[in-house]
């Protein structure tokens, strides 16, 4: 699998809902409500630091940027090897407006010579193979044009090979984020640069085939589980009780929503304990009156996290989503133990 992970902003946006997808996150974060194609954007004080994904020496981020009137808050995004920085790719201000340098440490590799126009979206892309010596690779696109790139430099500021971890980070609210995914170049597919890309968030709106958990209140599942992006409500809830217990739920249609491939889709599930210990809850995903098995994962401690799974292909017909079997699609989660 080379599509790791995606963020756009529209079904979590406050600090609560994020400190539960990302692994880590620090500092204020405020929406903006104008995003860079459709619903909202970020804008941070502070970071956002990806999952780790396992060491792979190259990988390809993308993002939408913009700076709102000023360069300021050094906006960066970080490649990591654990908590260690292999190269970072830093907004600088350059004239009128700004340019991207790429950093290992304090050593400047490159800096772009386009200067980019305060309060425009741009489209940013960056692929680095972080590797030490002279093994090392890099590429900067914004808006599907090479801004820069060369071969054979030291990407791996820590000396040794490989990062897991992206970093998105800035010291004040003057630039916008939005529409993120991150890629490594393995598996065939989704494995080097998507192009503009944009990210539609969808929640469910309806109760699907099963209903087993027990709502905390009333009888509508679906309703339990749809909290607004801003507002996690965490005293509404459905409970998985015995092994197998599963519910299923319909979602919003995204017909007329979206043009051109589907790279893939991340399926977020909140979910703790009531109390101490641990359970497995797999993710399914109904398709054609089939329920198909998505990820396992185990849930442990009570505060509540995100649980998330990439699913690159329809499950249907391993063949890349379609709208229309977005549409049809029903997600859930089972409680296996």
């Amino acid at each position: 699998m080379a599509l790791k992970f995606l963020e756009g902003f529209e079904i979590h946006t406050s600090g609560t809902y994020l400190a539960r997808k990302w692994a880590a996150s620090a500092g204020t974060f405020s929406v903006d409500s104008s995003g860079r194609l459709h619903g909202s954007a970020m804008r941070m004080t502070g970071h956002l630091t990806s999952p780790s994904f396992g060491i792979q020496n190259t990988w390809i981020v993308g993002f939408g940027f913009k700076i709102i009137t000023a360069v300021s808050g050094t906006p960066t995004v970080t490649i990591m090897s654990g908590a260690s920085e292999q190269c970072s790719l830093v907004a600088i201000a350059s004239g009128a407006g700004y340019i991207w340098r790429l950093k290992r440490g304090s050593t400047t590799i490159e800096s772009s010579v386009t200067e980019r126009e305060l309060g425009t979206w741009y489209y940013v892309e960056l692929k680095v193979t972080a590797r030490d010596g002279t093994d090392g690779e890099y590429e900067l696109r914004v808006d599907e044009v090479t801004d820069i790139s060369d071969t054979g430099v030291n990407l791996a500021n820590t000396a040794a090979d490989g990062a897991d971890v992206v970093k998105f980070a800035a010291t004040t609210t003057n630039s916008s984020w939005d529409d993120i995914y991150i890629n490594d170049d393995q598996g065939g597919q989704n494995d080097d640069f998507l192009g503009d890309s944009t990210i539609r968030g969808i929640l469910p709106t309806a109760e699907g085939t099963t209903n087993v958990w027990v709502p905390s209140t009333g009888t509508n599942n679906a309703a339990l589980v749809d909290d607004t992006a801003a507002t996690p409500n965490d005293t509404d809830y459905v409970r998985g009780v015995n092994n197998g217990d599963l519910d299923l739920y319909a979602y919003a249609n995204l017909a007329g929503l979206i043009n051109g491939p589907i790279a893939g889709i991340m399926v977020t599930s909140d979910m703790r304990m009531e109390t101490t210990g641990t359970a497995t809850v797999k993710v399914v995903v109904r398709q054609g009156g089939v329920n198909r098995d998505g990820d396992t994962h185990t849930v442990n401690g009570t505060p509540v996290r995100g649980y998330t799974q990439v699913i690159e292909n329809s499950p249907d017909d391993s063949a890349p989503w379609e709208v229309a079997d977005l549409d049809a699609m029903e997600l859930g989660v089972e409680k296996v133990s």
